[in-house]
């Protein structure tokens, strides 16, 4: 079967969830089908190397260089006045709908990954699946706006972004997403559930087999990009509120952030504590399996958190708030600790650095829950099969 796949990020270089996302579903699709890639240059271009290795995995792979949040000339005033998001509006591309249309003209079925791809694929003329919708992402935003002005305009901002949702969604014979509480906010919207499948992030089956780096003692880590309003919010958060409780307890404990922090300014956040930015690393991995707990602060966002499936696959113990772990099939005190408030994300943090035996069964409880329920090889599997009831046309409307 001939795949034609769109994808708003460059799966390769894998530096943020929705990469990891989109190159393990390829990889897994193109160990049966052949799939012709075309992806935006997002984050930013691809490295010879990269390009090297996604050709391995796909047919052919063309790179759209530039951002598909790049705005088109003269686009952006038609958004005021249109029942499209404005973002999109002003980001929608001809050159890049005519590359679809002649790309996708030989396929038996398309795929476009995330929003800002499958809007490309209405009317393409073939089964198409749109991966990875994410309703409440917008919706979260406008229920934490700070001040009126930014709740009316996240609001409205929400509305258009649901209508549009509910229209794009006829246009596929199938829809994913990430987990039940984003399947739900799809119905609620007036997506038929028969077109929605949940198909949760995974872990990497080869980080069950990697043996867990010695951990650094006191040193806490955050995998996420600062550009990320998600993450920036969280990191704000731990230092401002649970960094100084943490260390009136552990004086010597250490706070590591990597991924990208663009041009960010972040000097103030050392006023509050040792922390380290350490920008993006060509293997998070190993400082992830080094790190003595890996934490997840986060208030808002959607999705499920690859962030939290990556630390249980390596083994390092994880302490998050319920909205960090939201979508996972992980228990409070057997995988995973769990803190809402200040306080008891820190009481959670110093009771894995003062408690070896809590650390070591929290971190063999997690790799377990990987391998028994979040390995990429079993979604992957599922995954090929839906995209193959949807190009066979077997998918119920």
């Amino acid at each position: 079967m001939n795949v034609f796949a769109l994808s708003t990020w460059c799966p390769c270089p894998m530096v943020n969830g929705s990469t990891l996302r989109a190159y393990h579903l390829l990889r897994a699709l193109a160990s049966r089908h052949a799939v012709d890639l075309v992806a935006f240059s997002a984050p930013g271009a691809p490295s010879d190397d990269d390009l090297a290795h996604l050709r391995h995995v796909c047919r052919t792979v063309t790179i759209v260089p530039r951002s598909p949040f790049t705005p088109v000339a003269g686009a952006a005033a038609r958004g005021l006045v249109s029942m499209t998001p404005r973002s999109l509006v002003a980001t929608d591309d001809p050159e890049v709908r005519a590359l679809v249309s002649a790309r996708s003209a030989s396929a038996d079925v398309a795929l476009g990954f995330q929003l800002s791809a499958a809007r490309y694929l209405t009317g393409v003329g073939i089964p198409a699946l749109f991966e990875e919708a994410e309703p409440r992402q917008i919706q979260t935003l406008a229920q934490h706006a700070d001040t009126v002005p930014q709740q009316v305009r996240l609001r409205l901002t929400w509305w258009k972004h649901a209508r549009y949702l509910r229209r794009l969604a006829t246009s596929f014979a199938a829809i994913t997403v990430v987990s039940e509480q984003e399947r739900r906010s799809l119905v609620e919207l007036g997506v038929h559930a028969s077109r929605i499948h949940v198909v949760p992030n995974g872990g990497d089956a080869a980080d069950l087999a990697r043996p867990r780096t010695v951990a650094t003692p006191a040193r806490l880590i955050y995998a996420g990009a600062m550009t990320y309003a998600p993450n920036l919010e969280a990191v704000t958060w731990f230092m401002a509120q649970v960094m100084p409780r943490v260390q009136a307890m552990q004086p010597d404990v250490e706070f590591w952030v990597t991924g990208d922090t663009g041009d960010l300014e972040l000097d103030h956040f050392a006023a509050r504590g040792r922390v380290r930015f350490t920008g993006r690393l060509k293997d998070v991995k190993d400082t992830i399996s080094g790190s003595a707990v890996a934490v997840v602060p986060l208030l808002t966002g959607g999705g499920t958190r690859l962030k939290v499936l990556e630390a249980l696959a390596l083994g390092t113990p994880v302490v998050s708030t319920r909205k960090g772990a939201e979508g996972l099939a992980v228990v409070d005190g057997e995988e995973i600790l769990l803190g809402d408030s200040p306080q008891a994300f820190a009481d959670a943090v110093l009771r894995v650095l003062g408690d070896e035996a809590l650390a070591a069964r929290l971190s063999s409880a997690g790799r377990a829950r990987i391998a028994n329920s979040y390995t990429w090889d079993a979604i992957g599997g599922e995954f090929c099969d839906l995209i193959e009831a949807v190009s066979q046309g077997t998918e119920r409307k």
